[in-house]
């Protein structure tokens, strides 16, 4: 009975996590690279619209600079190197 209640009240708590993808952006990832991953992560969240649409998706990338883009309702942050 004790595994059951256990069960029975995570199982919403996938839905409501956020995911936030941190991309190298730097001379290291040209070519190819940065389009796989480009291409994979707009396949992953192509498919939490469909299958998860309450998960939040936030974006980070990074070369010498960070620039935090969130998920796309503010402003975006720009942290620079020092």
């Amino acid at each position: 009975m004790e595994e059951r209640k256990k069960i029975a009240s995570t199982e919403g708590a996938a839905e409501d996590i956020s995911i936030v993808y941190c991309i190298d952006i730097s001379g290291s990832m040209l070519d190819r690279r940065l389009d796989a991953v480009k291409q994979t992560i707009l396949s992953q969240i192509q498919d939490m619209a469909k299958n998860h649409p309450n998960r939040k998706v936030g974006l980070v990338t990074f070369s010498d600079d960070v620039d935090i883009i969130g998920d796309g309702t503010v402003k975006k942050d720009l942290v620079k190197s020092q």
